[in-house]
């Protein structure tokens, strides 16, 4: 009886001495796991917080070059052409943002092209107040989406023409002016949807629209 109890004591003692080892080794190891899921998650986060501040910086980047430009164009047509070396200044700089901006937008699969296609439709010079859109189905929008650095660019170089004429002599903002304006309008209004809709995917839900 004494024999028996003594095994029991020496088993309990080995299955005690068991799973403390085991304790001791998955314990730690178990922590070690939380850890590096803790860790991947805020990687995750990082990488998501990443992607959506380069979603935005193309929209605010891209609205400040075409806030410059309507700007530019509303004191000429308040015959108050600006300096022309004030404005290269001025547009340099955002573009130079912006360009940045949008070939960041390669790391979230979106690609922004060179150089412009044709415009749909050619307006009569005689339309100066009410352009009509230069895009009217889902291919073409997604043309000027593709193309919106090239139509800024297009659109700077029209407005900047005018600054030059404008600073000689008085004369009305050419149609060219409006209409290039206009295509970056579409073309930015297009990429906002892409972009909008690439951060909802991001964030994996819809964002409130206010």
């Amino acid at each position: 009886m004494a024999d028996t109890s003594a095994l029991y004591g020496l088993l309990g003692a080995l299955g005690g001495a068991g799973f403390t080892g085991l304790a001791a080794f998955y314990g730690p190891l178990r922590l070690h796991r939380r850890q590096a899921e803790q860790e991947a998650s805020g990687a995750h986060e990082k990488r998501k917080e990443a992607e959506v501040a380069r979603l935005l910086r193309m929209r605010t980047t891209g609205r400040a070059w075409l806030d410059a430009l309507e700007r530019t164009v509303q004191d000429l047509q308040a015959n108050r052409p600006p300096d022309v070396d004030r404005f290269d200044e001025i547009v340099s700089r955002i573009r130079g943002e912006a360009t940045e901006a949008g070939y960041g937008l390669a790391h979230s699969g979106i690609w922004l092209g060179s150089a412009p296609p044709p415009p749909h439709i050619a307006l009569s010079r005689t339309t100066t107040r009410q352009i009509e859109p230069l895009h009217t189905d889902d291919e073409e929008a997604a043309t000027a989406q593709s193309y919106v650095l090239a139509r800024l660019r297009e659109a700077t170089r029209e407005v900047r023409d005018d600054v030059l004429r404008c600073s000689q002599q008085q004369g009305e903002v050419r149609v060219e002016v409006l209409l290039a304006l206009q295509g970056v309008r579409e073309a930015r209004e297009q990429l906002n949807t892409a972009l909008l809709n690439r951060i909802e995917e991001v964030n994996g839900g819809p964002v409130q629209r206010l």
